[in-house]
This record gives C-alpha cells, sequence and structure tokens, in this order.
C-alpha cells in the first residue's frame, strides 16, 4: 500500500516577503498561489468569505461557511506573514481576498508598465551586421526571461502566438 506523503510548500514563501515597493509583486503572487493550489485553498484569494449563515440554515452551508472562514484566517495570517514590516502594518486587519485585490490595484500597473518595456527591448533588437549570433541570442534570451518572470510569456502562449524560430 502506498503512503501518503504530507509535504508542504510553504518554506518557498519564507525565502522572499513582499516589498514594499512591489519590486517582487509577481514571484510572491505566483509562489503563493502554487503553495495554496497544492493546499486547495487557493479559492479563498478570489472569493469573498460568504455571509454568516442563519440560525436556519442548512448544515452543509455551515459546514461551506465554516470551512472558508477558517480557511481564510490561514491564509490571511500567512499573507501577512510573508510581506515586509509596512505591508504588514497596512493590512494586518483586512481579509486576503481583499489583500489580493488591494496589491494587485497597488502593483498591477507598474508590472504592466515592466513588461511593455521588456517585450518592446525585446522587439527592438537586431543583429548588428558582423555581430555575434550567440551574443544577440543571449540578450533577446535574457529579455525572454525577464518576460517569464513577470508572467508575460504565459500570457503570449496562452494567446497562441508563437516566437518559433
Amino acid at each position: 500500500m502506498a503512503k501518503e506523503m504530507n509535504f508542504s510548500l510553504r518554506s518557498l514563501l519564507e525565502k522572499d516577503k513582499l516589498k514594499v515597493d512591489g519590486s517582487n509583486f509577481t514571484d510572491w503572487l505566483r509562489a503563493l498561489t502554487i503553495v495554496l493550489r497544492r493546499e486547495k485553498k487557493d479559492y479563498v484569494l478570489n472569493t469573498p468569505v460568504p455571509a454568516v449563515p442563519g440560525t436556519d440554515a442548512k448544515a452543509e452551508d455551515v459546514a461551506k461557511y465554516t470551512k472558508h472562514h477558517d480557511d481564510e484566517l490561514d491564509i490571511q495570517n500567512l499573507m501577512i506573514g510573508i510581506m515586509g514590516p509596512e505591508l504588514q502594518r497596512r493590512f494586518m486587519d483586512t481579509s486576503s481576498y481583499d489583500i489580493c485585490l488591494q496589491l494587485k490595484n497597488m502593483f498591477q500597473e507598474q508590472a504592466r508598465v515592466e513588461r511593455f518595456n521588456v517585450t518592446k527591448s525585446l522587439l527592438s533588437h537586431k543583429l548588428a551586421e558582423g555581430g555575434s549570433m550567440g551574443t544577440h541570442m543571449l540578450r533577446m534570451a535574457s529579455d525572454v526571461e525577464q518576460l517569464e518572470k513577470l508572467g508575460a510569456v504565459h500570457a503570449i502562449v496562452s494567446n497562441k502566438i508563437d516566437f518559433a524560430v
């Protein structure tokens, strides 16, 4: 009989706390999402906690509320724990759903501008006459890697744009 392995990916999150300037927001959110998917709790980031069930509510509704509420507290504390001190103070009494919305509003524009600038750089590379193909490819690969870090390559692949050589 196979032995079930019980392991946590949460140690991934302790390495790089969310910085107040949001410079690592995209990587931070990706790592958080990976961990929460593993724990089957990623729904908490996208769904607010439902209203407290009334006294006449079905047992099933009470159980759903209780699970969501418990997962919310766990994820809220996790998120606050993997932020820098300024962000911790700001979000101390905020639900994980609202934290996620506010952080996206704060940092998505910054990430969008960075993706635009790196894409512009990638598309403007030209091999100089007599230049080294290896150096040219390294510069392009560096931009592609940066786009991957910013989550843009996934968007390109999902839209079926192909940069095949």
